[in-house]
């Protein structure tokens, strides 16, 4: 049930956006690229790293210039490396959407942002309701919900390589928790680094 939700969200996601986008007269896609991202964050028990594989769009037709909107699609691969006193490591799996509101500078040669998006996690961690734990020390546990919210700051820059073509490079710096049960659940910023191409149209 909370797949098929969950699809339902990502599926009402993508079809406003297009939708809003496709009734400008400018152009629906401006720009749409795919990035890796690596970044770790640490709580109270844990040092917490990720990898995430992004395929994004952007439109600057709905906002006025130089602000554009972003809507992407990732797959994120989470992994918690315990401190020596608790030793237990364990990882999980998400698939994420998140839209993105940014503003150009310069002549577009760089780019703030903040984004906000809602996740599925496919598998719990194995520490999950670990019996020795106090709930103070099940901070780094995901909730029970399936579910996590994320929010965010990025600041990044399109280096142009040859025709339509861009190295994008990028920062971001998010706070991760499930919506649902923050209190119990995986809660922890990450500062994370970025590469990927970019196609301009």
């Amino acid at each position: 049930m909370k797949k098929v939700l969950f699809s339902m969200m990502l599926a009402l996601f993508l079809t406003s956006f297009m939708a809003s986008a496709y009734a400008s007269d400018k152009p629906l896609i401006d720009k749409a690229g795919v990035i890796w991202q690596y970044g770790k964050g640490s709580n109270s028990h844990s040092t917490n790293t990720v990898n995430r594989f992004t395929g994004w769009i952007e439109n600057r037709s709905l906002l006025p210039d130089p602000w554009a909107v972003q809507a992407e699609g990732h797959y994120s691969m989470h992994k918690f490396d315990e401190y020596p006193d608790f030793g237990q490591d364990t990882h999980f799996r998400e698939y994420g959407i998140n839209l993105v509101v940014k503003r150009y500078f310069l002549k577009d040669i760089f780019y703030l942002g903040i984004l906000g998006g809602l996740s599925y996690v496919h598998d719990f961690p194995q520490f999950e309701d670990r019996s020795d734990w106090s709930q103070d020390s099940q901070a780094g546990n995901i909730g029970r919900s399936h579910c996590l919210g994320t929010f965010g700051a990025m600041a990044g820059r399109d280096w142009h390589i040859y025709k339509a073509w861009s190295l994008r490079t990028e920062f971001r710096y998010t706070h991760t928790s499930d919506p649902f049960s923050p209190d119990a659940g995986k809660n922890y910023w990450t500062g994370g680094l970025g590469l990927g191409l970019t196609f301009k149209f």
